[in-house]
């Protein structure tokens, strides 16, 4: 062998690199390969930019529900020291879900990490104006199911509501894409049948900005829920707003196909 031809070799394992076949890769090759991994790298990246983290509900059949329970409908928990939340003709509201944040283990610095988080609405879908948010920072576990009945509060499922079935919630962290963004869940993006409706400020900016909770219709004879024609409801907050807890200014809105 010359000695041009050893310099030749040395070169080319000096300048490529062998791949699993033996085979000694090229510059361009290597190049190549580097191209495609950074383009791989800024792809992961702009998609870890285009999802949200999201809290998917999952809910289940569960016929021995308590008032302590998270849970879709039924019978809310409530102290009576309090004042039940009502609409804008004083007639009472029903609970559409709540959540137990001393067991429900979601653990989002988005939300309190103890009591309990409700929402209300009036059982004829029709009125959207009467609902609330209710946020207790501490649990009785001593009230009974028995104090609450009297208080007379209209429990959804029934006829004219969107609640067909009561069920037990569970909870589980996910990423949520704006391609794929309808569900049952608490923040990430939110799904519309329609168009969103939300008001901007002079920046264009949502006012209310942050999705709380959206529900979407179930299909099939034993679904849970219905919202007119398999619809979608949502609760937005202003991001300032749940950063204190402070769940008194929420909008609410339902719409279907």
């Amino acid at each position: 062998m010359k000695k041009g031809d050893r310099m030749s070799i040395f070169r080319k394992k000096r300048l490529g690199a062998v791949s699993s076949s033996g085979r000694t890769k090229s510059l361009f090759e290597l190049a190549q390969e580097a191209e495609s991994e950074e383009n791989s790298s800024a792809l992961q990246e702009c998609a870890d930019e285009a999802t949200l983290c999201a809290i998917e509900i999952k809910l289940s059949e569960n016929d021995e529900l308590s008032i302590f329970d998270s849970k879709l409908g039924g019978l809310p928990y409530w102290n009576s020291e309090s004042y039940y939340p009502t609409g804008e003709n004083k007639n009472k509201l029903s609970l559409l879900l709540q959540i137990n944040l001393d067991s429900a283990n979601i653990d989002d610095e988005r939300l309190p990490n103890s009591g309990m988080l409700q929402f209300f609405i009036d059982s004829d879908i029709k009125n959207e104006n009467a609902f609330r948010v209710v946020y207790h920072e501490k649990i009785d576990y001593n009230i009974k199911v028995e104090d609450v009945a009297r208080l007379y509060p209209p429990v959804m499922p029934s006829e004219a509501s969107p609640i067909k079935r009561s069920a037990l919630l569970s909870f589980e962290k996910k990423n949520d894409a704006l391609s794929d963004s309808d569900g049952n869940k608490l923040f990430g993006y939110p799904f519309f049948c329609q168009e969103d409706a939300r008001e901007t400020d002079e920046s264009g900016q949502y006012l209310y900005d942050t999705l709380l909770l959206q529900l979407t219709s179930d299909l099939g004879d034993n679904a849970f829920q219905m919202w007119g024609d398999s619809g979608v409801a949502h609760f937005f907050i202003p991001k300032t707003s749940l950063e204190k807890n402070d769940f008194s200014d929420v909008l609410f809105s339902w719409e279907c196909y």
